[in-house]
This record gives C-alpha cells, structure tokens and sequence, in this order.
C-alpha cells in the first residue's frame, strides 16, 4: 500500500497531484478481489465532468464483475487507455502503471472523506464496519 495517497472503503486510491489535479486508480485489495481482469472499459472521456460516486469505468474479472465509482467529482483530464489493451497493468502495478485517471478537482472538499493509509491499512485488518466514520489521518 502507498503511503502518499488517500483511500475509499470500495478500494479505490486518490493521489493529489499538481494543486487542484488528481490521480485515481484500485488499490492493490481491490485487484486481488478483481483476480484476472477480461474486460475493462472506461465510461467516460476526457473532458468529461463527472460527480462523485459516477461510474468511471466497468470491470468484469475472474472473480467478480464492479463498476469502479469515482471517489470524487471532478473534469476527466487524462485517461490510461493502456488499460484498455494491456489490462495486466492494473493487476501488476496497481499503485503506477495501473492507475485509472487524472482528474481536475470541482469539489476539493470531498477529499476530506478520504482515508489515510493507517486508517484504509487498519481497516484491512479488521471487518469494515457497515458505516465507516470519515476519516483522513
């Protein structure tokens, strides 16, 4: 897990990246709950605007079929469409290679319902709770 980057309980990681920009992708949890992905497609473009909780993209993997939902709102600034035709880079390298989007925050403020590494790292260790406090130290 990196230590520099902000958590969801639904697995998702949010890097902060040149002031109000962003960068989203799955957390290593995730592409272990994911195993072999055999199609990914992103539903979005960049340009796009999309709200928090919109879908960003739809998995379909060995063990379980999602739709990855953006952890904050913000303009679709770049996509990695290397997912696209080499979706072994999220499973490999969820952390670098692997990441989903870049995004120019429109709500700031929805940062402060991210978790801290300790906090996502705690809740790996232990049952999440129904309702998880935000958190984000």
């Amino acid at each position: 897990m990196a230590s520099d980057r902000w958590y969801t309980a639904d697995h998702l990681w949010v890097k902060e990246w040149e002031g109000d920009k962003v960068v989203i992708g799955i957390t290593d949890k995730m592409q272990e709950l994911l195993s072999v992905i055999t199609h990914f497609v992103f539903n979005h473009s960049v340009g796009d605007t999309v709200g928090q909780e919109y879908i960003l993209a739809s998995v379909e993997a060995q063990k379980l079929n999602t739709d990855i939902l953006s952890p904050v709102s913000g303009k679709i600034l770049q996509i990695n469409t290397v997912l696209q035709v080499s979706m072994e880079e999220i499973s490999r390298y969820p952390y670098t290679n692997g990441w989903l989007v870049v995004m120019q925050l429109t709500h700031p403020q929805e940062m402060e319902k991210l978790f801290g590494p300790n906090y996502y790292a705690y809740l790996q260790a232990v049952k999440i709770p129904s309702i998880v406090p935000p958190m984000r130290s």
